[in-house]
């Protein structure tokens, strides 16, 4: 167990979400699937679809050749289904029949017309499109329990046939089914403000507190969810006509697979797992060999996404193995997207809805303890700070240099003159910077430069900063090339009295990296040397406070004297 953070509350807080989440699918879903009254108790789907080509608009004209299923190319049909109307318990109230379909088209309840979406045509030119779907009343003197039959002419020239999952006829009591459309629409609502915000927040975080790809991708991921979820809610909104049916459920199709690879793409990145760019690949090679050998659309999305999910269900269970931090409400998140493939339309954005949420609770803990251990992170850093400050203007630091001093304003005023300023500029720099989590390159070369030049004239040795390929617009913590010239000062000899330092920088598309150099002999303690002292404990805790385990530093013996590196991620 983790002090302050007993395991136990951890799964606790997983179980009362998932409960809560069951909770919430369940009625959802029973909702959507009738058990709850919604759509009254005449509610009554259509079944037995079946359908004729025809040349002829006359109803009484119908031939006896019906094929079972829905037609799947462009043309002029008759379509039928079945539908039986339970006791109507609300006789006051009329019945409406709820028709989707992606074609122009004419609606019969039992052989008598009751409304007509847009204008049928035998011929192309003279088809005006209907809308995605419509609400027709039916006449009281039909309106009878029992069986009944829909006979619906329809003609689609300018679509590509029509599509099964798009196909609904419902009849049951008009006032619920209106009230339907407003509960799904405020269920749509609610999940795409949920994307969305979440979205910007994730945003905000990456371009503002931490660049990491991890919160860029679930940013996106929540972004596409978000689109999603507007190009299903767009038609209760404005009743488009199904001449831009066809082209939306493309868009969805894709928008559902590139959420698949961007759900891989955040898991991978947030386990950190080894030659992830292998493992989207192949999920990749497998969706495109899908688009690209399918013909059916539903199967080339359903494929798709079974293959990004067991892939990153895959990642997952690497994560559990290794007990890496979130794989358990990972683990979860994507067992709730197994919702995407319950039958019902909307069960998908329900799915990554609970995904959604297991993750904010995930990352929402991570953020936490980010955040605790920036503040400890920073708390040390102010230790640390003190102590190097204090070390700085120490009685023998002050006693050795005024004694230097005094010696100087006797024999050479010039050079005593000249020894104050630079201990005046390094100490008003200093004071300058305390407190700063960063400041600029430039500012901390200064700073060195001035030490060097106090400790020249302090030990009558050559001290010198050679710096190459510095970019001045870089910022770094406080003092940190400063604490490192220090040290080498001490733990260096000079040679012929003279010690060279030479710095530089390397930037590249993940990384920076500072080499500095401190020339002379290292002494033999500092090569056999495990401890750290205050200088080297400063540093790594200014690192730490500004880049948070995105750096790395090393050191070592060369052959022009002590080489220490710092390299920056992002």
């Amino acid at each position: 167990m983790i002090k302050g953070n007993p395991l136990w509350k951890s799964y606790l807080s997983v179980g009362v979400i998932s409960l809560l989440l069951s909770g919430i699918a369940y009625v959802i879903l029973s909702t959507f699937e009738g058990e709850v009254d919604i759509f009254g108790e005449q509610a009554a789907w259509g079944s037995n679809y079946r359908y004729q080509a025809t040349g002829t608009k006359e109803y009484e004209k119908i031939g006896t050749d019906w094929k079972q299923g829905i037609p799947g190319d462009p043309g002029m049909y008759w379509f039928r289904c079945d539908v039986h109307l339970g006791p109507n318990l609300e006789a006051s109230a009329p019945s409406g029949l709820f028709a989707q379909m992606g074609g122009a088209f004419e609606l019969y309840w039992d052989g008598v017309l009751i409304g007509k979406n847009g204008q049928v045509s035998d011929v192309a030119a003279a088809e005006v499109p209907g809308n995605i779907h419509s609400l027709f009343f039916i006449p009281s003197a039909l309106d009878e329990e029992g069986s009944h039959t829909v006979t619906l002419l329809i003609s689609n020239f300018m679509a590509e046939g029509l599509w099964e999952d798009e196909v609904a006829i419902v009849a049951g009591s008009y006032l619920k089914w209106s009230k339907t459309l407003l509960i799904i629409t405020t269920f749509l609502n609610m999940l795409s403000g949920i994307f969305l915000v979440t979205a910007i927040y994730y945003f905000f975080i990456y371009f503002i507190s931490y660049r990491e790809s991890t919160y860029l991708l679930f940013g996106l991921l929540c972004v596409s969810l978000f689109s999603l979820t507007v190009f299903e809610f767009v038609k209760y909104f404005y009743n488009y006509s199904y001449l831009w049916g066809t082209l939306i459920i493309k868009i969805k199709a894709v928008n559902v697979t590139v959420i698949g690879g961007l759900l891989l793409l955040y898991i991978l990145f947030r386990f950190k797992v080894p030659n992830k760019g292998w493992v989207f690949a192949i999920g990749l090679g497998l969706v495109l060999g899908y688009w690209v050998g399918m013909d059916e659309l539903s199967e080339m999305v359903v494929y798709s996404l079974v293959t990004w999910l067991v892939l990153s269900l895959g990642v997952v269970g690497y994560g559990m193995y290794h007990r890496m931090a979130g794989s358990m409400e990972s683990t979860l998140g994507l067992l709730a997207c197994g919702l995407v493939f319950h039958p019902h339309e909307h069960s998908i954005y329900l799915g990554f809805g609970f995904f959604v949420i297991y993750h904010l609770y995930s990352m929402s803990r991570q953020l936490k303890r980010r955040n605790r251990e920036h503040r400890e992170s920073q708390l040390k850093s102010s230790r640390l700070e003190v102590e190097l400050l204090k070390r700085n203007i120490q009685p023998h630091f002050l006693m050795n240099t005024l004694t230097t001093l005094m010696a100087m304003i006797v024999e050479s005023p010039k050079l005593a003159v000249t020894m104050i300023q630079a201990l005046a500029e390094e100490f008003h720099v200093l004071s300058e910077i305390s407190g700063k989590e960063l400041i600029p390159i430039r500012q901390e070369i200064t700073l060195c430069e001035s030490l060097l030049k106090v400790m020249s004239l302090r030990k009558e040795v050559e001290y010198t900063l050679n710096t190459q390929s510095i970019d001045f617009t870089e910022k770094v913590p406080p003092a940190i090339f400063h604490t490192l010239i220090e040290n080498g000062i001490v733990h260096n000899e000079p040679i012929s009295g003279k010690l060279d330092f030479y710095l530089s920088f390397e930037k590249k598309a993940s990384l920076k990296k500072y080499t500095l150099i401190a020339g002379g002999t290292p002494e033999p303690r500092v090569n056999g040397s495990t401890e750290e002292g205050t200088g080297l404990r400063y540093i790594k805790a200014r690192l730490e406070e500004s880049y948070a385990q995105h750096w790395q530093l090393s050191n070592g013996e060369e052959a022009l004297g002590w080489k220490t590196e710092i390299t920056l991620y992002h």
